[in-house]
C-alpha cells in the first residue's frame, strides 16, 4: 500500500522516515507522536486518491492508528510538510476523508498536526501568552475559549 501511494505521488516527492526517528527526540517539535512513531513524513494523498480511490487512504491510516496509544484523535500530519490541499478525516470514522472546510464533523488543520490532546494543552498555553490571538496564521494554534 505505501508502495502504491508513493508511486501515484512519485513528481510531489513524498517520503518517509527511517532510522531510528521513532526513538529519537524530546518531543519538542512540530513532529506529531503519530508521524514519529509510524515513519511517515510527507504525503499528499490527492493523487493516490485519484488513482486508487478513497480506499487507499482507509489503508493508509488504519496502519498508522495502529502506533497510537490514545483514545482521542492523534493526529497524524506534520507542519513542515503539510499540504495545502490536504483533506481532513471525520470525527466519527478517523480513516474516512472529510473535505468540508469548517465542518463540526472533521477536525481541524491543527487537530490533524498535533492530535485532540496536544492541541487543547497547545490552545491553553496560547490563551496564557497570546489571548488576542495577534499572533496568528491559518494553521497556528488558536487561543482556547474557555
Amino acid at each position: 500500500m505505501l508502495f502504491k501511494i508513493l508511486d501515484a505521488v512519485e513528481d510531489e516527492a513524498g517520503h518517509v522516515t527511517g532510522g531510528n526517528v521513532a526513538k529519537l527526540g524530546d518531543g519538542m517539535n512540530s513532529v506529531s507522536p503519530t508521524v514519529r512513531s509510524s515513519g511517515h513524513a510527507s504525503l499528499c494523498f490527492k493523487k493516490a486518491i485519484e488513482k486508487y480511490g478513497n480506499s487507499i487512504l482507509t489503508e493508509y491510516l488504519t496502519a498508522v492508528y495502529k502506533y497510537a496509544d490514545t483514545d482521542h484523535f492523534p493526529g497524524f500530519y506534520e507542519y513542515n510538510h503539510f499540504c495545502s490541499d490536504a483533506s481532513s478525516v471525520t470525527k466519527g470514522n478517523w480513516t474516512k476523508t472529510c473535505d468540508s472546510e469548517g465542518d463540526d464533523e472533521c477536525f481541524s488543520a491543527q487537530q490533524l498536526v498535533w492530535g485532540e490532546d496536544l492541541y487543547v494543552k497547545l490552545q491553553n498555553i496560547k490563551a496564557a501568552i497570546d489571548p488576542d490571538n495577534l499572533l496568528d496564521c491559518y494553521p497556528c494554534v488558536k487561543p482556547s475559549l474557555s
